[in-house]
């Protein structure tokens, strides 16, 4: 099992370091997973949008169709009819650039060449209609008639079917960015706690680990330096770090110095014991001599 106070100091502050970085990368990964599905969603729910105002501007111009076809049959004139051919040429060219805009949404670019095709339909028999109205061939106004009326309830029917479609898909991706949105706040208010929790955590384990062992080895050899000079003392060792190996060597230095002092001090008192033997040996040849 790994000792953490066995470990080096450099050990120590890079296991902090890393530890750090860590957490800020996964707290970024979580932050550009979401970042990307506010993206996505907001991508989403901005051709929602197109294809809604597309939708209901090619309602508004069907409905203007229908009407033109009505007056026509209602003035019975052929300038009325032209009116009518007039707007369908705008309307179609409209349509056939709007579905550009949506090349790259198959589905949808589908639902608008159908769209497309059922509208020309209709206004062929519109247009028929009129013409047989104008004519007063009234035996064959029938057919397109009620073929123009089914025709314009189901482009409505269709359109509308639409509208609700992409307006419920629509919602759904604004709640998918409002959830991401939330859970982006969290996160970094999560990632922001994390953060100072751990640098409180990691500035204790320092402080512990490196401070304290430091002032202590500073006051013991202060203490020895400016005290009694009592070498009896030593520095714990309680790790094998540089601090360790700090305390170790101090240890032994102090050791071999008592070693010398102590040697020193021998050979003080037996050169001591030497004076002495002279001086009295001296003392008796002196005496010996008067």
């Amino acid at each position: 099992m790994l000792n953490i106070k066995n470990l080096k100091i450099r050990t120590k502050l890079f296991l902090s370091f890393f530890l750090i970085v860590l957490i800020i990368i996964i707290a970024n990964v979580f932050v550009i997973s979401s970042a990307y599905k506010v993206t996505n969603s907001a991508k989403t729910a901005s051709q929602k949008y197109s294809q809604m105002v597309f939708l209901i501007e090619t309602e508004r111009d069907i409905g203007k169709t229908v009407g033109l076809i009505n007056t026509s049959i209602g003035a019975g004139t052929k300038e009325a009819v032209s009116d009518a051919e007039a707007f369908h040429e705008i309307f179609v060219q409209k349509l056939k650039n709007s579905t550009l805009e949506f090349s790259h949404l198959p589905d949808f670019l589908n639902e608008c060449q159908k769209i497309s095709a059922l509208y020309e339909e209709m206004f062929k028999n519109g247009k028929d209609w009129a013409h047989y109205n104008i004519a007063q061939e009234w035996a064959k106004i029938k057919a397109p008639k009620d073929a123009f009326h089914r025709l314009a309830q189901k482009l409505q029917n269709k359109i509308s079917k639409l509208k609700i479609s992409s307006m419920e898909e629509t919602n759904e991706n604004l709640q998918g960015i409002s959830q991401s949105s939330s859970f982006l706040i969290s996160l970094n208010l999560m990632a922001t706690l994390i953060s100072i929790i751990l640098s409180f955590v990691i500035a204790f384990f320092l402080t512990k680990v490196i401070a304290v062992p430091v002032k202590r080895a500073a006051l013991i050899m202060k203490d020895i330096a400016e005290g009694e000079g009592d070498l009896t003392k030593r520095m714990a060792i309680d790790s094998k770090d540089e601090i360790g190996e700090l305390s170790a060597a101090f240890n032994k230095f102090i050791g071999n110095l008592m070693k010398i002092i102590k040697s020193v001090k021998k050979t003080s008192e037996q050169l001591t014991n030497a004076i002495s033997e002279i001086s009295s040996t001296s003392q008796q040849i002196s005496d010996g001599a008067q």
